[in-house]
């Protein structure tokens, strides 16, 4: 039993990593979306591109402290994984309305 929870343990020590890696490519993405469209909307797509850009920065900080500090237990690793779920589903609708608008 003890091999198979550090088994499950040593899968859900690399989830945060993992997760905060996809809502990068998420970022990227929508920046992208934001930026090839800031010449039509100045100050509307601006604002975004500056705040995504924050978010992404967040995001780098994010992840490069989860590759230097691994946590050690399964409460360590909790609080991690729910915020990056809800931030990866809030930025798959925000990807998603993005898309539709263009």
């Amino acid at each position: 039993m003890s091999a198979e929870l550090n088994q499950l343990f040593c899968i859900f020590k690399l989830l945060p990593l993992s997760i905060s890696i996809g809502n990068l490519l998420l970022i990227m993405i929508i920046l992208y979306f934001y930026w090839s469209r800031t010449k039509v909307m100045q100050l509307r797509f601006n604002s975004m591109v500056l705040f995504f850009a924050f978010f992404l920065i967040q995001n780098l900080l994010f992840a490069a402290y989860f590759v230097l500090k691994i946590p050690n237990n399964f409460n360590d690793l909790i609080a991690p994984i729910i915020f990056l779920g809800f931030e990866c589903a809030a930025l798959l609708l925000v990807l998603r309305v993005t898309w539709n608008d263009a």
